[in-house]
């Protein structure tokens, strides 16, 4: 996904968003790898859905400013 984090939830979850739209995703401390992204950073990210019973996120494994 390419877009950008919009809003810090606290902890590891933060709202991205794209070109259709916006999801929460989970970015653990550890994942980041020295990235530092503001709320204008495009960034690509990559993970796995995480369908909860009433919700759905992104639990990201790649993180990286987009070209």
């Amino acid at each position: 996904l390419k877009g950008k984090i919009t809003v810090s939830m606290g902890g590891e979850l933060y709202h991205f968003q794209d070109e259709t739209g916006d999801i929460v995703v989970e970015i653990e401390h550890d994942e980041w790898h020295g990235v530092n992204a503001t709320s204008d950073t495009i960034i690509v990210i990559s993970g796995e859905i995480d369908r909860e019973w009433a919700s759905v996120k992104v639990d990201v494994d790649r993180i990286s400013i987009a070209q």
